[in-house]
């Protein structure tokens, strides 16, 4: 669909109201542009699909308060358009025996309260339908930066993980003025274990990261003193929860790191850090 200036819709969960219009609006763009493609009349559209020539007219001009998935699928389908639905399945539960994971977590939180932060971990957002945890919320009470901050022991999935974000990122407002914090700018944070095949995950996807995270270890480093640096776009550090160093934030290979990773995979970290009470 991406070919003649056809583009893709796609429908989650998570969407906001003003989502679901859009993707509504972006639905009757697919078919239309598909139908002239075709150089069918929306008639010849309602006697292959089943669906009258008014409603084709009203999806095409995204017209719909609401857009029933019979519907579309007849439509979609009489133009022999592929399509996907994506649900995200919930977690109801925040696991608490992820020994690496727990480890990275408040590693992080100490290091950012040393540094003047306010730290709150395990915020939990979302409602019944969907629920998540975000890892730390930090924020400056000098600068009013806030820092949605997801750790990662394994990189898995690299558009979950910037689903997740996204997510976090706009419930966060929601949350901070509970806590009495007002913000003036907020970023996203992800932190990631330092193995070697997360290090060979990042390179591997070095285009989506550069363009999803073009802040790295360094910038944040800055961010984190208190400095007033604060780039566009998020950032990406790893971190070892055994260091002590100073700059506890490290780069990946692919912005110029040297130094061998900390670990080899979370399984080697796990090891580790079992005989390492910390």
């Amino acid at each position: 669909m991406a070919n003649g200036g056809i583009s893709a819709a796609r429908y989650t969960t998570l969407m906001r109201d003003e989502s679901v219009a859009r993707f509504i609006q972006d639905s009757g763009r697919v078919i239309r542009d598909v139908r002239v493609a075709m150089r069918l009349t929306q008639e010849e559209l309602s006697r292959r699909s089943g669906v009258s020539q008014s409603r084709i007219s009203r999806i095409e001009r995204g017209r719909l308060d609401d857009l029933g998935i019979a519907v579309l699928d007849r439509l979609l389908r009489a133009l022999g358009i592929r399509y996907w639905l994506e649900t995200d399945r919930p977690r109801v539960t925040r696991s608490t025996t992820d020994l690496v994971h727990g480890r990275c977590s408040a590693y992080a939180g100490r290091r950012l309260e040393t540094s003047g932060w306010i730290v709150h971990t395990e915020v939990e957002v979302g409602g019944d339908r969907s629920r998540g945890w975000i890892d730390l919320l930090a924020y400056h009470p000098t600068t009013k930066v806030l820092l949605v901050i997801e750790v990662k022991t394994e990189i898995v999935d690299v558009g979950a993980i910037e689903r997740t974000l996204n997510w976090y990122s706009r419930e966060a407002p929601n949350v901070v003025r509970r806590l009495g914090w007002r913000p003036s700018r907020t970023r996203a944070v992800l932190l990631v274990l330092d193995s070697r095949s997360n290090d060979d995950r990042i390179a591997s996807n070095r285009s989506l990261f550069r363009d999803r995270f073009p802040g790295r270890a360094p910038h944040l480093r800055e961010v984190i003193a208190g400095g007033d640096g604060l780039r566009q776009g998020d950032y990406l550090a790893l971190i070892d929860p055994r260091s002590r160093r100073r700059d506890w934030l490290r780069a990946a290979r692919v912005d110029g790191r040297r130094t061998s990773p900390a670990y080899i995979d979370y399984i080697d970290a796990a090891r580790r850090l079992e005989r390492d009470p910390g």
